[in-house]
């Protein structure tokens, strides 16, 4: 029951960004598919993608800080909150290091994509 009911918060979470997210963005996608790219487009390629897994990291750093929020609570009753203490922690140190990741690799594509 536990499994199922993660999969359905996960994919309620996801289910509004999907259609936001694209793989090979449509410009590029016509340059690739033209063969007409340079080697900067490459790297903004290699970028977005590493920007797409740190957004998928973020999100999953939410649904743990929410997992480690409710361990916490529930534990207080039944004297385990040392596990939900440490998920809330480590869920929201991994949750600064994706935002602090995203800021570096957008300013990078900005850099790179500036003319």
């Amino acid at each position: 029951m536990k499994k199922v009911s993660l999969i359905v918060i996960i994919s309620l979470f996801f289910a509004p960004k999907a259609n936001a997210w694209a793989i090979i963005p449509e410009r590029m996608y016509k340059k690739f598919q033209s063969g007409n790219f340079e080697p900067t487009d490459l790297i903004e390629f290699g970028l977005h993608l590493i920007q797409l897994l740190i957004e998928v990291a973020g999100a999953s750093a939410v649904v743990l800080i929410m997992i480690g929020g409710y361990r916490y609570v529930i534990g207080s009753f039944m004297e385990e909150k040392e596990g939900g203490k440490n998920t809330l922690k480590y869920a929201i140190f991994g949750f600064v290091v994706c935002i602090l990741s995203w800021i570096i690799v957008d300013l990078i594509i900005t850099f790179l994509t500036s003319d």
